[in-house]
């Protein structure tokens, strides 16, 4: 008994520092986002803001709550590929958006219509790129989602800790390494946990 409980306090106490070091790491801060009250990206932004999440709730969140029935924003600054490789992004828009890459349109999903998703895929190195997102609403129902996968696996939310609006690669790739061995340790605690509990 006192060998199992010995055995679960380390790996908790395995945890621990993992734990502390992702939290110190942070290296998402995320993308600078700028707001426009028209559908042109034009003029002085009505708000300019470091966001972490792409999404409607936080565009929702920079408009107070209260925004105009008609606006734009833009996301720019770097997304960070940890293993190069083909990646295919998906973006889900009502109305439109595009994604640029280093410059280069990899996704176009402009126009007004409902919501729909458009796709595009190219090959990135290991390191920092530059990013460009656009969206558009042009009155109605409001759709936003930025996904992504490399060498042809299921698409999932593009981590914040991968956006930032700065070069800061090597925290990312250390933030990307502690977060697998977080999930390890946290699956081996719960399994000893559970044989432990079962030979009660």
């Amino acid at each position: 008994m006192f060998r199992r409980r010995n055995a679960l306090l380390l790996l908790a106490a395995l945890l621990l520092p993992f734990a502390v070091a992702g939290l110190v790491l942070q290296p998402g801060e995320g993308l600078r986002g700028q707001y426009f009250p028209d559908a042109d990206l034009s003029g002085t932004p009505a708000a300019v803001a470091i966001d972490r999440e792409i999404s409607i709730a936080t565009v929702f969140e920079r408009w107070r709550a209260r925004p105009p029935a008609i606006f734009s924003v833009q996301w720019s600054g770097y997304i960070h590929v940890e293993n190069a490789g083909p990646y295919t992004f998906w973006l889900t828009s009502d109305d439109g958006s595009r994604l640029y890459v280093d410059g280069n349109l990899v996704v176009q999903n402009d126009g007004m219509h409902a919501a729909q998703t458009a796709t595009g895929t190219l090959a990135l190195t290991e390191g920092p790129h530059d990013v460009l997102l656009q969206y558009r609403q042009l009155g109605g129902a409001w759709a936003l989602n930025w996904s992504w996968a490399r060498d042809g696996r299921a698409p999932a939310t593009v981590p914040s800790r991968v956006l930032s609006t700065r070069q800061q690669y090597t925290s990312v790739i250390w933030a990307g390494r502690l977060d697998s061995i977080l999930k390890i340790l946290a699956t081996l605690l719960v399994l000893a946990a559970g044989v432990a509990l079962w030979r009660r």
